[in-house]
């Protein structure tokens, strides 16, 4: 599936399957009873944006996810950022180390990243919504590529998910760029164990 599809079918599916629910935050949502898994097949940032989404946006959105930045657009109110997360997470840059386990072994199944910190996050109202995020490397016809699976503990399905799978794949372009065996880019697994849909 495409990236763009994707979006889509999360939409379709969240907002025709979903039950009425109510968030912790008293926000009126459809949701699933089930997490909702998607399979992007060829992740790329070249791709069409839906209405009300631009590039602008979206790049911006990435820089903030592969650094350690507050408030770089002077809008970032909340606690946490995921490129914080991802860079400084308590003084461990979690992304280099994902890249030295892949470049250590091409078998690892140990490059992995967390963004929920329970000595910060345990009485926080901010979780990240972005919890974990784990990459390896598989071989397929003799080529090596590089997969990514992610699981969003919630998603708001109709704003959030388009943005946050393209800071992803910003994330997998960079661990591409830096892995001595250039691999191709493979697939992404996007798992939202409560994805919502507003309304």
């Amino acid at each position: 599936m495409k990236y763009l599809d994707a979006y889509y079918t999360a939409v379709k599916i969240v907002s025709t399957q979903g039950v009425k629910g109510v968030t912790e935050d008293g926000e009126d949502v459809l949701t699933l009873d089930t997490p909702l898994t998607l399979c992007i097949d060829s992740p790329t940032q070249r791709t069409v944006f839906p209405y009300g989404m631009g590039m602008s946006s979206a790049a911006v959105y990435a820089y903030q996810i592969l650094n350690p930045v507050r408030n770089y657009d002077k809008t970032t109110s909340f606690s946490y950022t995921y490129g914080g997360r991802l860079r400084d997470f308590e003084g461990v840059d979690q992304l280099s180390v994902l890249i030295d386990r892949l470049t250590a072994s091409k078998s690892s199944r140990r490059a992995v990243v967390s963004f929920y910190n329970p000595v910060k996050d345990g009485d926080s109202d901010e979780i990240p919504c972005m919890n974990h995020l784990q990459m390896r490397l598989v071989n397929r016809d003799g080529f090596d590529y590089l997969d990514c699976y992610v699981v969003f503990r919630s998603h708001d399905i109709l704003s959030a998910w388009f943005f946050n799978v393209y800071g992803i794949i910003a994330i997998m372009e960079k661990v591409r760029s830096k892995l001595p065996s250039s691999p191709g880019m493979g697939k992404l697994y996007v798992t939202s164990k409560y994805p919502t849909y507003l309304h």
